[in-house]
């Protein structure tokens, strides 16, 4: 019994004695190395140490970082599409005293009323209640890339191919004037607003999109080559025959 008791009180030493040690543990200092981290990932830690304002902040900056990509893409398919072929080719071009430009192209249509902006060239419109309306439409803005170029680097090329690829007509019962026209050309771009006449003096016919300057008549877009507009002129009418039949 003597010897339990010696033993027991040995093992309360030893307990005590442990607890009362003094703790001589030193924290570990984990020191960062600003050198061995790019800053693009600097950015995302900050990010993911905030989540607060700083999330706000940093999903905007991603945000014009992509408009600005997207608009980077945008410039590259203007480019790539200046480079494209099209048979419609600018055979010749003139500045008006208004600072404007005229072009012919395949020496058969003439567009005048033409500013340059940005590189491109902008077609001649007429404004009605706030709205544009224009005269020549590019299925592809390489189109008028390719115009702008021509006209900037003094450059025009020998004539090509000048096809007809579909035609339109929209109803206007005003006089003798009953509607408006509109033919594609080569697939590339559209002339609109070609006013169509019915029973009038010369008989039916049809004129050139053109806009009111100073109570005259100013033509935006003419047929240069009577062949080609007899051609128009048969087109145009066949498609407003079809639709008042």
């Amino acid at each position: 019994m003597k010897k339990f008791t010696i033993i027991f009180v040995a093992i309360i030493i030893l307990l005590f004695a442990a607890c009362a040690k003094e703790d001589t543990s030193q924290p570990v200092e984990r020191k960062f190395d600003s050198t061995s981290v790019d800053a693009d990932d600097m950015k995302d830690v900050v990010f993911d140490q905030s989540m607060g304002e700083d999330e706000d902040e940093y999903l905007q900056e991603k945000e014009q970082e992509a408009i600005k990509e997207a608009e980077e893409v945008k410039k590259q398919v203007v480019k790539e599409a200046v480079k494209k072929d099209f048979a419609s080719k600018i055979t010749a071009f003139a500045k008006s005293d208004d600072g404007k430009y005229s072009v012919t192209i395949n020496e058969k249509i003439k567009i005048s009323g033409i500013t340059i902006t940005n590189g491109k060239a902008i077609m001649p419109y007429n404004e009605w209640n706030g709205k544009k309306y224009y005269f020549v439409w590019a299925n592809d803005p390489g189109f008028l890339a390719m115009v702008a170029d021509a006209i900037i680097n003094k450059s025009i090329a020998s004539a090509s191919t000048t096809e007809i690829t579909k035609a339109d007509v929209r109803a206007k019962d005003s006089g003798t004037l009953k509607g408006y026209g509109e033919i594609e050309i080569n697939g590339e771009f559209l002339i609109k607003s070609i006013p169509v006449f019915i029973g009038g003096r010369y008989g039916d016919g049809i004129g050139d999109p053109a806009i009111k300057v100073d109570g005259e008549w100013a033509p935006m877009v003419e047929f240069l080559d009577k062949g080609f507009k007899k051609t128009v002129k048969e087109i145009v009418l066949k498609k407003y025959y079809s639709l008042s039949s």
